[in-house]
Formats: structure tokens, sequence, C-alpha cells
């Protein structure tokens, strides 16, 4: 069906397509409601711009594939590159040519952080770049701290983003899309939705109009035979691109009546609206035993994508198979940076663990407060490190009981909870001693300085790190020598001593090893350090560098943390408003722990403060 009320959106997209075929890349960001029009109109814009296309997809899995896009786009082969970093620069390094590339990622609100990452990667590199990067995603419901949300924001101040906002249809243009088939109440009954109005129209219905769009694609589908619907199913709980092959040679029935179509080697809904109305029509009892067909056909065609299997293991309710592929989906979301996913997919297999042995079930929870702490989800990351100091005890392991009480530590910092942080890192500390030189020790001093340091016990912390350094450098664990060379630094910098140089040998460790919690956090401490000494312009340097690196890397505890400062910074430099409009994002926008609300609750306190004072003095 012909695109209307859509020219002024395709235009602008054949410009921005070619002022990056002149080499000055374009980010262009599609928002829209379910059904609007988004992706028709990308396929549209194929149609006439020649380029080199590549798509790639986010699908609506409960837990989505860390980089599903990037490994759909095929623009390299990524089966040799594992480090996130390497695969973000293997695309840029296969669209940086002289003929323009267009890359589409559709459905970015499902996207895992890796991807929204990759978008924020590449986005800050496309200045002078041949290529075109269009997202498209549903901005209807995303909640006020929603990833992307927060993303989107941050995007939408490059120099290379634009816009293309789509309306719902007009009366004028659903009446001349619909001609003569219109039924009555078209319009009211669809609110100018394209998708709705197409659905509607296509079920051939007369007489009374179905109540929404969804009974318009059930009434297409009743006229499927048993085996296709059965396979119409199937398709729907695949969700994503789908392979053929897991389906039975009825699909071709579903392909012919336009419910699904082609899309390269492998078919896809053609609305994200049909699947979901399609899969919300399945009688529970029948959904388990789909999941089950599914997972089956995935291990026989040697599927590789655990979060998939994990997702369908876990609608059949196969224990085995949930703790199989959930715990590999999680590191390796955990390798790409995807910590949001990471911690979903440990969650999932613990739904699932009441079975396995304590020390089995330990490990699980222990991975779980890492990832948690990481996404700014403290509470949880306490209660997580709690159950595996628990489990760990009862297995009789004292060196990760020990371990499990400095990750319970480092969470209490988070919420707050100073005392009782403390009391779990000195406990730590204590079991651990009596074993030996052991890694869980180096760590332990580690978390223990930097609570004394919290608490302005400075000599103490400057033993304490020392000694981590003392216990990590022969183990060769460069985390711990990177966490206490920043401590020491720190300690400096109160101190009124030379401290930047340990602070950047700091951070040059974590990034000469990769490290990128400890890198994240040598970013937000040297950025803290030189605004508290108003050392203001290399503080924005730094700034702009440590968030890029938080933001890409999937840092949000230190990325919220470094934008609180940057607020209570604008305040004291009297950039009230900005300083008001970053804290007031802060607080409604991301969700954040209770120790990242107390910068921005500053700086709103600081230009509060100000402007009173302001206006009683002109008074």
């Amino acid at each position: 069906m012909a695109l209307v009320e859509r020219e002024a959106a395709l235009a602008s997209l054949a410009e921005y397509a070619a002022q990056a075929r002149g080499g000055d890349g374009r980010l262009v960001l599609v928002p829209g409601e379910a059904g609007i029009g988004k992706s028709a109109l990308v396929e549209e814009l194929a149609t006439v711009v020649e380029a080199r296309w590549a798509w790639g997809l986010c699908d609506g899995l409960s837990t989505p594939r860390p980089l599903g896009p990037l490994f759909d786009m095929g623009l390299s082969d990524f089966s040799e590159v594992s480090g996130r970093g390497d695969l973000f620069e293997a695309l840029l390094r296969a669209v940086n040519g002289p003929s323009l590339d267009v890359l589409v990622i559709e459905d970015l609100h499902w996207a895992d952080e890796a991807t929204i990452d990759l978008v924020r990667f590449l986005a800050r590199r496309l200045r002078n770049l041949a290529v075109l990067l269009i997202v498209t995603y549903r901005d209807d419901g995303l909640a006020p701290g929603h990833p992307l949300r927060v993303a989107v924001g941050e995007l939408g101040t490059l120099r290379s983003t634009r816009r293309v906002g789509l309306s719902p249809l007009t009366p004028a243009a659903v009446r001349a899309l619909a001609g003569d088939a219109a039924p009555d109440g078209l319009y009211e009954l669809t609110g100018g939705n394209p998708f709705f109005v197409t659905e509607v129209l296509r079920a051939g219905l007369t007489g009374e109009v179905p109540a929404t769009a969804r009974d318009a694609v059930l009434a297409r589908a009743a006229g499927l035979s048993a085996e296709a619907r059965r396979a119409l199913e199937a398709a729907a709980l695949v969700a994503g691109r789908i392979d053929p092959r897991l389906l039975d040679a009825a699909v071709d029935e579903v392909v012919t009546a336009g419910l699904l179509v082609g899309d390269g080697p492998g078919l896809r809904f053609r609305h994200e609206l049909t699947r979901l109305a399609v899969e919300q029509s399945i009688p529970a009892h029948r959904t388990g035993r789909l999941h089950a067909a599914i997972l089956a056909g995935l291990r026989a065609l040697a599927g590789d994508d655990d979060a998939r299997m994990a997702y369908h293991a876990e609608g059949a309710r196969d224990e085995p198979a949930v703790l199989h592929y959930a715990v590999r989906a999680a590191r390796r979301a955990a390798e790409l940076a995807s910590h949001r996913e990471a911690a979903a997919q440990y969650e999932r297999a613990l739904r699932f663990a009441a079975g396995l042995p304590p020390a089995e079930r330990a490990e699980l929870y222990d991975r779980l407060s890492d990832e948690l702490s990481l996404v700014d989800r403290g509470d949880d990351s306490v209660r997580a490190a709690e159950r595996a100091r628990e489990l760990w005890r009862s297995a009789g392991d004292r060196v990760r009981e020990g371990d499990a009480l400095r990750r319970r530590s480092a969470a209490m910092v988070s919420q707050c909870r100073g005392s009782e942080g403390m009391a779990s890192a000195e406990e730590a500390v204590a079991l651990l001693e009596p074993i030996g030189p052991t890694p869980e020790l180096a760590r332990a001093y580690a978390q223990l300085a930097g609570q004394r340091m919290l608490a302005n016990r400075q000599a103490d912390t400057a033993r304490l790190a020392a000694s981590a350094r003392e216990v990590a450098a022969p183990l060769g664990l460069h985390e711990v020598v990177s966490d206490a060379l920043n401590t020491e630094a720190c300690v400096a910098a109160a101190n009124g001593q030379p401290w930047q140089d340990g602070m950047r040998r700091a951070l040059a460790v974590a990034l000469d090893h990769r490290l990128a919690e400890q890198a994240a956090r040598a970013y937000h401490n040297l950025y803290g350090s030189l605004s508290c000494e108003r050392r203001y312009p290399e503080a924005e340097v730094v700034y702009r560098d440590g968030l890029t690196y938080c933001d890409e890397h999937d840092m949000p505890t230190y990325g919220t943390s470094m934008r609180g400062e940057h607020a209570v910074t604008l305040a004291r430099t009297d950039r009230w408003d900005e300083s008001a409009a970053l804290a007031g994002r802060l607080l409604t926008r991301y969700d954040a722990s209770p120790i990242n609300r107390i910068s921005p609750l500053l700086a709103l306190a600081t230009v509060r403060g100000r402007r009173g004072l302001v206006s009683s003095i002109d008074g």
C-alpha cells in the first residue's frame, strides 16, 4: 500500500543521505508509536537512495540478544572478534569507505545496553564518514529512566544528529488510503495509525468494524489451515528474524496470507503489532510446548544464540536448559559490557537454580551482585551478595564467603549505608587475612581502604591501599592495583598533596588492561578532584572523555555520578539554568541509587539558594 502524507519525511531522509554521501555522516532518529510507519518509511527510502544498505533488528525477547543488530548487519566477519570495543571498531572499519553506507537499526526500544552504546559510539564518530545511521524506535510508553530515553537525550545534542518524527494520518489521508473500501468510522477506530488502517482494510471486513487492529490480524489468521496456524504461532514466539527451518512446510501458507514477509534468508512479521496480536492469542497451555519445539529446532540447527535459547528454555520450563543457556548468555553479555542484560540472565538462571548445590548457587549470586553494582541497582546488589555469603558459609568456603562480604560492602556505599559497609569490609579482611595472600584478600584490602577513605580515616586508608597493591602486584591483579592507586590519589588530594599523577596512573592501568569499571572510577574521581580544586577547564575535558567512556561501556553507576558532579559544577560557576536542567533530568529520568541522588539535589539547592540571594539583593 502506498505511503501517504510522508513526502516531507522522505525528503528529509533523502537530504540527510546526500549530506552523508558527501562525507558529513548523519544519525537520524525516527521515533513514533507502534504502527505509525517507521519501517515503511525507511523501506521506501531504500528504493530511492543508492547505497550499501545493512539492516539490524532489535527483537522483543524478554532479555534481548547483546549486539543482535550488529551481527544481523553482516558487514564484517565478527566471528573472531570477541571484545566489545573490538567489535565496535570492526564495524567502524567496515563502513569507513568512500561510498555511502546506510545502517538501519530498527526497534531500538528493545535494544540491550551494548546496542544502545553502539549507536552512541557510531554517532560520535560520524562527522567525517559517508555513513547514514537510521534508528527507529517507539517513543510511547518508555519509562522516565529507560536507557533509550536517556540515550536519545544525549544523542540529540550531537552535531550529526537529526530527527524525523511521524504523525498520525489526517482524516483526509485515511479516506484517500481506504478509497471505496473504507468502513464507517475508520478514522475514529484507528486514530490515523497507518498500520491499524491497513490491517482493517486487508481483513476485507464489511459492516461492523473490529474494536482493535488485533481483531483485524486474528481475522486474517482465522482463514489459515490448522498446520499454518501452528506455524504462525511458533513464529510469533520466535520473534525477530525467523529461520524458516524452525517452522514446518505450512509456513508458505502464512507467507501467502501476508502475515510473514521475506527478510533476506529469513522471515519476519510485517509489523510487530501483528506478532504481538498472534502471541497474545495463544492459549497458555500451548505456549510451553511451542517453546520446547522451538528450542529443539534451534538445537538441531546448532544454534549459538544463547540468549534466544535461554528465552525459549524458560518458556518451556526446561530447568537444565535454562541454567545452561542463561549462564552462557550472561557471561557473553558481560563480556560485551551489556550489564543490564547480564544481570537479567543471571536472574533468569537463579529462578531455576533451587536444585543446585549451595556453591553453584552462590557463584550465580556473586556474578549477579557484580552486574547489579555496575548498573546502579545497589539495593539488589546488596541482597544478592548477602545471599551469596549465606550459601558460601553453608558450603564451608571461607575464602568465597569473605569475597561475598567484600561485595556487600561495595554495594552498601551506593545505598548510603556507610557504617554497615565498613563493618562488612572489616569482617571480610578479618576472615581472609589468616588464609594468606589471595586475590580475595587483595580486593578486600582495597575495599576497606575505600571505606576508610570515605570515613576520612586517611592513615588507615594509605596503609590498606598499600597492602592491597602489595598482595595484588605479584598475582597480576591489575584491577586492584588501579583501585588502590585511585584511592591513594584521593587521599593525597584531600590532604592538599600532589595527586594527579597517581590518579592518571590509575586510569592508565585500567585503560591499558581494559578494566572498564576501574577506568570509569578513575575518570569519575579525576573529574571530581579537578572540580573541587576549581580547575574547571581541565575538568571539562575529563568530563567529556569520562562520560563518553561510561556511556559506551555501560557504566551507569559512574556515568550518573559524573553527571551529578557536573550539575554541581555548573551551579558553582553560575550556569544556573544548565545546572537545574541537568539535575532535574537526573532526578526524574535516571533510575539512580541514593548516593547518586545527592549531587543533583545539592545542585538544585545551590541554584535555588543563589537565585533567592540574588532576588533579595535586587529587592
